[in-house]
């Protein structure tokens, strides 16, 4: 019996992903079992940016030699420039070759020339569960399809650069009509005022849909229906067309828009007040009335919803908005109008900093109404990602804290200390009683590494907390030759987004008499901890915990004994609530012995 076919199945399958489609037709006909076994290939990957991996013809053989019983779960073409018109047969006769052996995930990253055609059974495969076509420097066109066009399976659907150009201006249409349960669809760099087309995006069991816009062109195109009734999820990057006549977005949960209006046909950006808008986005804005989670993404789309703010529906199921800019003086005109209709509004994010006029920080823009708006605002909790702690910012600040009657939670990511100006904002007049500031100074900090660092903060011992605080995205923090025995602090470890723990202790200090100390992060999953043990836990919060490796000392008399303790001394560490606090952990690293014993002794707790 040969080697190979001695081995795991499991085995044989990770050494079948790791080989070219010729090696891996070659090996089913060196080994007997594999002759059998050999039905499921997982993934091929042919790239020409990879040396010696051989021509496009040679991995087109590879895939015929196959046997064909055999079965291609996915594959990736990626080619780094444009395709020579001397391979599009054997492109495309790999293509067939894949489809015949019932692949689901194919990826043809490529570009290519305008007498490009893919092969029709692209267009007929039955198996197909998710299709990538085109790049991101290039794609090519689509200009014809079979008339028994079907995709059945198709669920995710990825087109980059792809132009869709038959005569009759209905293939993109009759491509989604085929796709009976497609769930996603994603347009990267569209340009469909290049396209020849119906203007028809339509289908019923579309859940997401993602477009971007590539190069703009001038045209004349002028509309765009929406027929996506199932649609959960739209992020939309694209030039406002003249119309939106049909709109369906009845399921939409979330949308992201960064719309862009047109002059005459074409976009030159911001768009001047005497100018004669071509873009009417009045349909889409209406249609948008379902939404829960809204994210206007840029000052073009301000615009879009100020000029056309009378569009602006009641959104009675939003509850989170985020609104984009960084430029401190574009106006807000749409803001008054959209959160009056949002009854139900909770939590609205500024991306960027407050709106004020930089020569008149102390003034409220006209566009703004004097705040009025926010009186009857049901909002809960304003984030602010950009605060710098201007006069301006603060003076801006003052009248959202002072109107808004249910506010519970300011959020303050600052990109720096402001000194007297954190009193000042404590100071700040509130409508809510409920209301706390809480200004973080390390919005973007995911990862924190602390080595030898001690914190002397004998105020009030909170300066360590609050770094910890001041870090809304941590995910990770590592704190090496700790000595918190002699620090002033308040004995905790909290962050509800730290995911990793790292702690290694001192121990050539030989004693310790901190008395307790408490962890509550209930999204940690890994932690990796040396310490002394102290007196107590009092909390622990680890219920996320998946892995730990735990290097623990018991302490005598507050002084470590090494490994000579004995069952009758003093022993000043108690484990108890953090053994306790591992029980959801799938797998726990223990060192020292008399941890153990004390784990064992633990279980009567």
């Amino acid at each position: 019996m040969d080697r190979i076919s001695s081995l795991p199945d499991e085995i044989i399958c990770h050494i079948v992903s790791s080989l070219s489609a010729k090696e891996a037709a070659f090996a089913s006909v060196l080994s007997k079992r594999w002759q059998n076994l050999f039905t499921i290939v997982e993934k091929l990957v042919f790239a020409n940016s990879v040396q010696n991996q051989g021509s496009l013809m040679d991995f087109a053989d590879g895939v015929l030699a196959l046997p064909a019983s055999s079965r291609v779960r996915s594959s990736s073409l990626k080619f780094l420039r444009s395709v020579h018109p001397t391979h599009y047969d054997d492109l495309n006769r790999c293509l067939c070759a894949l489809l015949k052996r019932g692949i689901l995930d194919l990826n043809l990253d490529m570009y290519a020339g305008r007498r490009y055609s893919l092969p029709f059974e692209v267009f007929t495969s039955k198996t197909l569960v998710k299709l990538e076509l085109g790049c991101d420097f290039g794609g090519f066109v689509v200009d014809n399809l079979p008339e028994n066009v079907f995709l059945p399976a198709l669920e995710t659907l990825v087109l980059s650069y792809i132009r869709f150009k038959d005569h009759r201006g209905y293939a993109f249409e009759k491509l989604l009509s085929a796709c009976l349960v497609l769930k996603e669809l994603v347009l990267y760099n569209m340009e469909w005022e290049r396209w020849k087309w119906s203007g028809n995006l339509t289908s019923p069991t579309l859940q997401r849909l993602i477009i971007t816009h590539g190069d703009f062109y001038q045209c004349d195109f002028t509309t765009i229906n929406l027929i996506t009734p199932s649609l959960a999820y739209l992020d939309l990057y694209d030039i406002v067309p003249d119309d939106y006549p049909v709109v369906n977005l009845d399921s939409l949960v979330e949308a992201k828009l960064d719309l862009m209006l047109t002059v005459d046909h074409n976009y030159n950006g911001l768009v001047d007040d005497y100018e004669t808008i071509s873009s009417n986005p009045t349909n889409l804005i209406k249609g948008l009335r379902n939404v829960k989670i809204l994210n206007l993404a840029s000052p073009n789309t301000f615009q879009a919803f100020s000029y056309f703010y009378e569009a602006i529906p009641v959104f009675k199921n939003l509850y989170h908005l985020t609104i984009t800019c960084d430029d401190n003086e574009f106006c807000w005109e749409f803001l008054p109008s959209l959160l009056k209709n949002s009854p139900k509004l909770e939590t609205l994010v500024i991306s960027g900093p407050l709106h004020y006029n930089e020569e008149r920080p102390e003034s409220v823009c006209e566009c703004l109404s004097g705040y009025s708006f926010l009186l009857s605002c049901p909002l809960e909790v304003l984030e602010i990602t950009d605060y710098c702690g201007t006069t301006g910012e603060v003076e801006q600040l003052k009248y959202f804290v002072e109107k808004l009657s249910c506010l519970k939670l300011v959020k303050l990511h600052s990109r720096k200390r402001h000194g007297g100006d954190r009193k000042k904002l404590l100071m700040l007049p509130r409508a809510s009683s409920k209301c706390k500031i809480n200004n973080a100074l390390l919005p973007s900090l995911k990862t924190l590494v602390l080595d030898s660092v001690k914190f002397y903060d004998r105020c009030c011992g909170c300066a360590f907390q609050k770094l910890l605080s001041a870090c809304p995205v941590l995910v990770e923090l590592v704190m090496r030759e700790l000595e918190w025995e002699l620090w002033e602090w308040s004995s905790c470890v909290s962050s509800p987004t730290l995911e990793r723990l790292t702690i290694s202790h001192n121990l050539a200090l030989g004693a310790n008499d901190l008395e307790s100390i408490t962890f509550d992060i209930p999204s940690l999953t890994y932690l990796d901890y040396g310490d002394f043990i102290p007196g107590e836990y009092p909390i622990v919060n680890l219920d996320s915990v998946v892995e730990a490796k735990l290097s623990l000392v018991l302490t005598v008399d507050h002084v470590w004994m090494g490994n000579y303790i004995r069952y009758d001394d003093n022993i000043t560490s108690d484990p108890t609530n953090l053994i306790k606090g591992l029980k959801n952990t799938m797998e726990v690293s223990v060192l020292y012995c008399f941890v153990i014993c004390y784990i064992e002794n633990s279980k009567r707790v």
